[in-house]
């Protein structure tokens, strides 16, 4: 737009100061055929979903594009931006208003609001602190919860849930990727809110002498992933597709990134080497649609179903997972001060088409996703946990708090 306004007073008449109508023109048809393109990159995409099955997306395509101009988007996004470095540059603490009190009520029934937890997770006792964050998978497609799934696709998985700790009742609180990491990092919903030297789980162990690390399969440059995680989640050491891929190769990756036999390899090689650590790690093979498996051996059981690929991608996290901790054992990493915290960045995406193994049907809205607590000695004061209403926002306040 910068370009167009100096192509527009280049056209002016200088000398009388007046604005030339061939200008006018000009400028008006460069937005008209901006926004003709805007629909009609629409119809490509709405075609292309259509062809490879998507048909419910390739109607939303067509809904957004024909109640959207883009011109008018563009005003209301830099409008956004504006309000939100704003408040980025006024806001120095949350606030916070107390519960009426049929809402006190109505949140006791449901055992989310009391005075204080009976359990209590001593944190720091760990030199060994390590999230591994699976993308997109929600309870619907882990065995343990659902009949559905093929017990082998999510076998150790299912071991995990029967031996250690979990939470049932455990929900993403946003999505897509970045704002479910958001909530689960920083305890926020959005973006909007933040205040310089705030808590996030990063900043806590760092302040607590950990060294922390965040890595994953995606590109630093996708989204606006690497500047959140510089900024709000106020991570420092960050790996991504491309530190992997210069240390790896490129064969190490396809479609959405580097497949998490690689990250969890590179997760090995960072804790091996130091003492404490904080290691926030982010696979991305279960992205959907196009789920990715390697070249393994798959159980018969599975490979013959409908929908294979699916149960594929499964049991490819299952037995990439397990020989995570099989590392862990094999260099001796798993040991009292070691724990680990098995999760989602969000639940599957209304776009996955496989609504008929979910156990809710509505896919749209926010849904249970894993938590599970793994330590070499299960932690039984955690057991009674498992039934409790929480979500991904609870993390970080429950380790600085």
């Amino acid at each position: 737009f910068v370009f167009f306004i100096y192509i527009y007073r280049l056209r002016c008449s200088v000398e009388q100061n007046i604005l030339s109508a061939k200008s006018t023109i000009f400028i008006l048809s460069i937005l008209v055929l901006y926004n003709v393109l805007f629909y009609a990159q629409g119809f490509v995409f709405s075609k292309g979903c259509f062809q490879y099955g998507f048909e419910k997306e390739s109607k939303n395509i067509i809904v957004d594009v024909a109640n959207k101009n883009t011109l008018l988007d563009l005003i209301q996004s830099y409008i956004a931006f504006s309000n939100k470095q704003h408040k980025a540059t006024n806001a120095v603490k949350n606030s916070f208003e107390d519960y009426l009190e049929d809402e006190k009520s109505f949140l006791k029934d449901l055992g989310l609001l009391e005075s204080k937890s009976s359990q209590i997770i001593d944190i720091l006792r760990y030199n060994k602190i390590i999230f591994l964050t699976f993308e997109s998978l929600s309870n619907d497609f882990i065995g343990y919860y659902n009949q559905k799934i093929p017990k082998e696709a999510t076998y150790f998985i299912d071991d995990l849930l029967r031996k250690y700790p979990h939470l049932d009742n455990f929900y993403s609180a946003n999505m897509p990727t970045q704002e479910g990491l958001n909530a689960l990092v920083r305890s926020k919903l959005t973006f909007n809110n933040f205040y310089e030297n705030e808590k996030t789980l990063y900043s806590f162990f760092d302040k607590n002498n950990y060294y922390t690390s965040y890595l994953r399969g995606i590109s630093k440059y996708y989204g606006e992933d690497q500047e959140n995680a510089k900024r709000y989640f106020r991570a420092k050491n960050i790996l991504a597709r491309e530190e992997l891929e210069a240390k790896y190769g490129s064969n190490i990756a396809s479609n959405w990134g580097v497949h998490i036999d690689t990250v969890y390899k590179e997760a090995i090689d960072i804790i091996k080497n130091h003492n404490k650590v904080m290691l926030f790690v982010k696979s991305i093979d279960f992205h959907h649609p196009g789920v990715y498996f390697g070249k393994i051996d798959y159980p018969k059981s599975i490979t013959h179903l409908q929908n294979s690929e699916l149960f594929k991608s499964l049991y490819w996290l299952n037995k990439n997972l397990e020989d995570f901790f099989e590392q862990l054992n094999k260099n001796n990493l798993f040991d009292d001060k070691t724990i680990v915290f098995i999760t989602a960045d969000h639940n599957p995406h209304s776009s996955f088409y496989l609504q008929k193994y979910m156990i809710e049907k509505d896919s749209k809205g926010l849904k249970k996703i894993p938590f599970i607590v793994v330590t070499k000695t299960p932690l039984k004061d955690l057991e009674s946990i498992s039934s409790k209403y929480s979500s991904q926002v609870d993390i970080l306040p429950t380790f600085i708090t």
